[in-house]
Order: structure tokens, then sequence, then C-alpha cells
């Protein structure tokens, strides 16, 4: 039996599993304020009076696409489900967004922040813990942060906005492959990637990222009470250490994780030892999430290095399984 038919079975059976596990999960009724709960998956974690919720940034920020059936909320909607869950538990006192990200697409990174700042808004304390990378979007979202606590070797920074597109103009031409279009408008091809842009075209997009660069900028003074003026001065695209941006007044204190709960608990006026709420998956989704590491994962991927999104996005190369980063 071939590889290819093995794995065809498996999925087989997997998708005929999660119909199943999926009936039974929607049938139960599950009391409000029992366990915390996103989307299928529920921590295994009591909730408990003066609890602080930890809630996982990691990898590239973006709206995933669901690939396998009954999938669980994926990307952006699962960590924004999440912060706004927390933040309607009167148990939770903070939440801490512990941050290993080169950042990511601006909508997704957006809409992260402004979960952040309505846990905010029901008095939730929220403390940013940066990993090995919060650069450009991921720090977008610390910023909204009311500390942002940071190791001294951590990439942050990277304040600015990118769109890419490979241009294969030369080797179609190098072949004598062209390309047939018919569109609607002068820009509706834009960033094709079988001819060169315009004049006007760049123009355009210069523009917009302009404008996404602004929209950027102003949520980092506001969030850090930088004045824009001052803050442009290194809002450049550039990258620090977490020791640099400190001295940039980019962070507020240097510390591993440790140290965000002690904030945390003292910005939460929580006594002792705090309990803490972390979501873990459960085996229905570590089975998905084992396929999608070989076939999910690509494509997802792919879908990240088109050129359509505008990105708040590091462009060093960062592998989030492999724990590597790469400075170009």
């Amino acid at each position: 039996m071939t590889k290819e038919r093995i794995f065809s079975i498996i999925i087989i059976v997997v998708s005929i599993f999660s119909v199943i596990a999926g009936i039974i999960l929607l049938s139960r009724k599950v009391p409000e304020k029992t366990t915390f709960e996103t989307s299928a998956l529920k921590s295994v974690f009591p909730i408990k009076k003066d609890s602080i919720a930890v809630v996982n940034i990691y990898g590239e920020i973006s709206f995933s696409p669901v690939s396998l059936p009954l999938s669980m909320m994926r990307g952006a909607d699962a960590i924004v489900d999440q912060i706004d869950r927390f933040s309607k538990d009167s148990r939770v006192k903070a939440i801490i967004l512990r941050i290993n990200s080169p950042g990511g697409t601006v909508g997704a990174t957006q809409e992260i922040f402004d979960a952040v700042i309505r846990a905010k808004q029901k008095g939730i304390k929220v403390v940013a813990s940066l990993g090995d990378i919060a650069a450009s979007g991921g720090y977008y979202i610390a910023c909204a942060c009311d500390r942002i606590i940071s190791n001294k070797g951590t990439i942050t920074g990277s304040i600015g906005v990118l769109i890419t597109s490979p241009n294969l103009n030369s080797l179609f031409k190098k072949y004598g492959i062209k390309y047939n279009v018919i569109k609607s408008g002068a820009y509706k091809d834009t960033l094709a990637f079988w001819r060169d842009l315009t004049d006007e075209e760049r123009k355009l997009l210069q523009n917009t990222v302009d404008n996404v660069y602004e929209q950027f900028l102003f949520a980092v003074a506001g969030g850090r009470n930088i004045e824009v003026s001052k803050l442009r001065k290194i809002a450049d695209g550039r990258i620090f250490s977490g020791q640099e941006a400190m001295e940039a007044g980019l962070v507020d204190e240097l510390g591993g994780f440790d140290k965000a709960v002690k904030v945390a608990a003292e910005l939460a006026g929580i006594k002792g030892e705090p309990n803490l709420i972390r979501n873990v998956s459960i085996p229905l989704e570590r089975l998905f999430e084992f396929f999608e590491k070989d076939s999910g994962n690509r494509f997802n991927r792919y879908l990240s290095s088109l050129p359509t999104p505008v990105k708040y996005l590091y462009s060093g190369n960062f592998d989030i399984d492999n724990n590597l980063i790469t400075l170009r």
C-alpha cells in the first residue's frame, strides 16, 4: 500500500471522527462559568478568583484559513475570542499576552489590538511578555497593553509597513512568456508578477503604505506616550534588542515571563501566588495540527507570502517551529 493511499485513509478516518466529535461537543450544554472555553476547546485549568489569563500570540499574525473539517477557530480570530472571553469573566483580573511574533497582516493585527483595548476598558490589566521576537505587528499589539516586559535580547521594534510582490517580467521576456489580461480598470492588476509597476501604481501603493504607517505610528505614540515627532526618528523599520528598546522608551522593564506575571499581579492587586490560566488543545485539535504540519501549514505559508495583504511584518526569516531567527 502506497504512502499516499495510507495518508488518504487516515484523513478519511480523522474526518469521520471529527464529525462525530463535533456533534457530541455541540450537543453538550456547558455551564457558562465553570471553565474557560474557546470554540470547541476548553482549558483543563479551572478559573479561580483573582486569576491571570495567558494568551499566546505565536508566529505570523493573520486570519488563518480552515483546512480540515470542524477545525477550531484559528489565527487572529482565536486570539480575539480568547481575550474577549477572559475579559468578560469577573474572576480574571489580568491578562498576559505572550508574544513571539514577527508581525503579520494589518487587519488581523488591528483586531487583536482592539480586543486588548476592550479588555482594558472592562478594568482588566494587560501585560505584554515578549519572547524571541515581537517586531512590527507583534510590537503593535504590545503597545495596547498597560506594560511591556521584554527580554534583554528580544528582537523588537521594526515599526513600519511593507507590500511585497515578485517580479518575473525579465524571466518571462527571456522565455517569451506572455499574459493576456482583460481588466475593468487601469489599476486592477497592480502588483501583477508578470510585469513591472508603473509610476502611477507605485505612487498609489506608496500612499496606501504611508496611510497605514501613520496608523501604526499613532498607535505606538498613544500606547507608549511618546511624541509622534520624536517617535518618527526611530520608526523607520529598524529593529532593537530589548535593552535598546527600553532605552528608546519602547518597553517598560526587562525580564522574562516570570517578571510579567509579577507585574500583572501587582497591577491587578492580586496578593500571594496568582492562579495562571492557560488554554491547552484537546487531543482532537492536536490531531488536526499534526496533519496541518505537513499539508495545511504549507498552504498557509504560501498564502502569507502573497503580495496582496499590506503587512506590519519584520522581513527577517523567522521559523517559529524551530525557534530560529535569521536576520537579513
